[in-house]
C-alpha cells in the first residue's frame, strides 16, 4: 500500500558453536524462557532438553505463564529423541504444562514465541547435541506482527496434533 506505515521490526541472528561450558544455543534458549511472563510456546522436532531448560520450563508453567510444546509425533526420524521426550512429559503437564504431538507426518519446526512480541525461529533443537556441539542458528526478532502470525501457524498446527494428558 503506497501510504502503509514503515515496518519495524528489531531482529538478532545469533550463531552458536560448541562451547567447554554454555553454548549460545543453550544461553538463548534458557534467556527467551527466563523473559517470558505470559506465554512462550515452543515448536521443536527433538526435545531432550537440558534440565536447566526443563527446570525453567516447569518453573514458568508453574507461575501460571502459558507454556504449550508442540513436537513431533509417531513419524519422528528420531525413536531415541521420540521416546526420551515422552518421559519429560508427566512432570511437565503436571506443573501446567501443554504438550502436543504432531501426526501427519515429521514435524521439523524449531521455533519459540514469548509473551506477545519476541520470536526465535532458527535450526536449534532441544536435544543436546543441538544444545552442546553442532554449529546452529537463530534469528531472533522482536515484532508483535510476526508474532501473531506464528502463534496462528502454532495453533492450527495444535489441530493436527495429539494432545498429552498424562
Amino acid at each position: 500500500a503506497k501510504n502503509a506505515p514503515a515496518a519495524t521490526a528489531f531482529l538478532a541472528f545469533v550463531t552458536s558453536t560448541a562451547s567447554p561450558v554454555l553454548t549460545r544455543s543453550e544461553r538463548l534458549t534458557q534467556l527467551m524462557i527466563a523473559a517470558a511472563t505470559k506465554r512462550i510456546w515452543i515448536s521443536n522436532a527433538y526435545f531432550v532438553p537440558s534440565r536447566a531448560i526443563l527446570e525453567l520450563l516447569g518453573r514458568k508453567a508453574s507461575e501460571g505463564v502459558d507454556v504449550r510444546l508442540l513436537t513431533a509425533g509417531k513419524k519422528s526420524d528420531s525413536k531415541t529423541s521420540f521416546g526420551a521426550q515422552q518421559m519429560e512429559y508427566g512432570d511437565l503437564v503436571e506443573r501446567g504444562m501443554r504438550i502436543w504431538e504432531y501426526q501427519p507426518s515429521m514435524m521439523h519446526a524449531k521455533t519459540m514465541l514469548v509473551d506477545d512480541a519476541l520470536v526465535l525461529v532458527g535450526s536449534i533443537n532441544l536435544e543436546p547435541l543441538s544444545l552442546n556441539k553442532l554449529e546452529e542458528v537463530a534469528l531472533v526478532v522482536d515484532d508483535r506482527a510476526f508474532a501473531e502470525e506464528l502463534a496462528a501457524s502454532f495453533a492450527s498446527d495444535c489441530t493436527q496434533a495429539k494432545e498429552i494428558s498424562e
